[in-house]
């Protein structure tokens, strides 16, 4: 009766301490996430404040250009409505993009399983999957077909997010709010089938290819009848999360290989180097 009476303490004990370590960890990530709410506060604010900005100055040009009669005074009208379109369409990429990393912050906060705890005997062995790393989720691929061409001076859909010269696409990430994951991309892009030519030249894609932006060129599957089946896996698959943009003058981190002009991702070969 002793040893049982133990092992109904020690079990008691164990589960106690499970309580008041979870306890202590939810108190612990309910001021983080009071901070990063905070922070997505603030950014969205700003956003409204900076759009708010432009619209007034685009209502005070319209007004002018009410009183513009000659080709210059017109042609000074359309730069300027060109650029409160473009400053417009960098003040919400601009957001979009502190929003995903605030919302990032957020969805890495862990308060647990939410489950009540249970006796050690009970509890499970098995350790709960774990997502693939980027470069390795097929759900994360840059599919062909969900790319997006938005010409410059005009606005991209909302939550989408920038992946090459006026090439936009969803963004799986979704800013503040939850998105679930998206489906396994059907058409993944390989980072080796990209093709990039003079869009003032001659030159021409190969078959099957199609042209996502002027001289940039892919693989489609509306390139060919019918509906065409999943394609493989890639040898190089592109991480949509990974897609960044680096400015003429400035560094790509280590490991990254420009894939378009102007936009870098993980180089496949370089991190397999590292991993080795």
């Amino acid at each position: 009766m002793s040893a049982l009476s133990g092992q109904l303490v020690d079990r008691h004990a164990s589960v106690a301490e499970k309580q008041q370590r979870g306890l202590s960890t939810a108190g612990r990530t309910d001021t983080t996430l009071e901070s990063h709410l905070s922070s997505a506060a603030q950014i969205t604010h700003g956003g409204a404040r900076q759009m708010d900005t432009i619209v007034a100055q685009t209502r005070s040009i319209a007004d002018v250009a009410a009183s513009a009669r000659t080709p210059a005074a017109e042609m000074m009208v359309l730069k300027a409505l060109r650029a409160q379109v473009a400053q417009a369409q960098s003040v919400v990429a601009s957001t979009q993009q502190q929003a995903s990393q605030a919302a990032g912050q957020v969805k890495s906060l862990s308060y647990g399983s939410g489950e009540l705890p249970q006796a050690p005997a009970d509890l499970p062995t098995d350790k709960p999957g774990e997502d693939p790393p980027h470069g390795e989720d097929p759900r994360y691929w840059l599919d062909v077909t969900k790319v997006t061409y938005v010409p410059e001076g005009e606005l991209a859909p909302p939550n989408y997010k920038q992946v090459g010269p006026n090439l936009w696409y969803p963004d799986p990430e979704g800013g503040i709010a939850y998105v679930p994951p998206p489906p396994a991309a059907k058409y993944p892009l390989d980072l080796g089938d990209i093709r990039v030519i003079d869009p003032d030249s001659d030159a021409l894609f190969p078959p099957g290819y199609q042209q996502l932006a002027p001289g940039i060129g892919v693989p489609h599957p509306d390139s060919y009848y019918g509906a065409q089946p999943p394609w493989p896996r890639p040898q190089q698959p592109i991480d949509v999360r990974d897609v960044i943009q680096v400015a003429p003058n400035q560094l790509a981190p280590w490991g990254y290989v420009e894939y378009m002009p102007g936009w870098w991702v993980p180089d496949p070969g370089r991190q397999s180097l590292v991993g080795n």
